[in-house]
């Protein structure tokens, strides 16, 4: 569960940081509109459904007690 948990994670901040570094540049290229627009898009609005609902169910799932 532990590495899930890490995958996710990695996951998520990869994602943030493309995100972000994708609005710095439309900032820079003076395209703030079509970076706005293409992020309002169903499916930037369902992968962070999706990105909300797992890390809830992460968030209550239970640690093994095995040991590796």
């Amino acid at each position: 569960m532990k590495n899930i948990r890490t995958a996710f994670s990695t996951a998520v901040a990869l994602l943030l940081f493309v995100g972000y570094l994708a609005s710095v540049f439309s900032v820079f290229n003076e395209t703030q509109s079509d970076y706005g627009a293409k992020v309002d898009q169903p499916p930037v609005v369902f992968l962070a459904l999706a990105i909300l609902v797992l890390a809830v169910i992460l968030a209550f799932m239970k640690e093994s007690d095995e040991k590796t």
